[in-house]
């Protein structure tokens, strides 16, 4: 049951904020009674409630007046959110993959150059947002394994030429392939 809560946590959250265009997500209650992140059942003692490790996902890695980035995949049970910080050096891409087998994904970050970066992942097998290794890009391209049902966080270090504007960059992903992106609107096919 802890990693449907978590799993299905992370799901409203991905869908508030891609699919409802939400510019913020609040929980009710930091700590308190069975229904907080981190509930107290008594005064010696608390629990750390799956929907935080959820909610670690995004809010650790989501910097203060990030852009989110427009990004999408036709890989069936994979859901990708993406966002930049404002001082465009950090991205933070969300990925969760409903599968019970891994997917390998294909990113090619094109005129974006990932410097390195750190992954976290929360697994059905009882990983709860953990640093599970670091990001590092060969020559801007990465194939990047997705554990089978899971929630993976990749914290980047990156640089572009065209810093970070309201209409950011757009990636989608074919098949796992990112095949084309756009920078202020203006769209490139791979």
């Amino acid at each position: 049951r802890t990693w449907e809560r978590l799993w299905h946590y992370a799901k409203v959250m991905h869908n508030a904020l891609t699919l409802e265009n939400a510019s913020a997500f609040f929980y009710k209650n930091l700590y308190g009674n069975d229904d907080a992140l981190v509930s107290l059942p008594d005064d010696e003692h608390y629990v750390v409630n799956p929907e935080y490790y959820a909610f670690k996902h995004y809010t650790a890695f989501i910097e203060q007046e990030s852009i989110r980035l427009v990004v999408s995949t036709e890989e069936s049970g994979v859901f990708i959110s993406a966002f930049a910080s404002a001082s465009a050096d950090k991205m933070t891409l969300v990925i969760l993959n409903e599968n019970a087998d891994a997917v390998t994904l294909n990113m090619d970050f094109d005129s974006i150059s990932i410097i390195s970066g750190e992954i976290y992942s929360s697994t059905r097998k009882g990983k709860k947002c953990e640093k599970v290794g670091n990001f590092e890009p060969a020559d801007d391209r990465k194939q990047f394994e997705v554990d089978g049902e899971s929630i993976t966080t990749l914290y980047l270090d990156y640089v572009s030429p065209y810093g970070v504007r309201d209409s950011a960059y757009h990636m989608n992903f074919h098949n796992g392939q990112m095949t084309s992106y756009s920078d202020s609107g203006n769209w490139h096919n791979r």
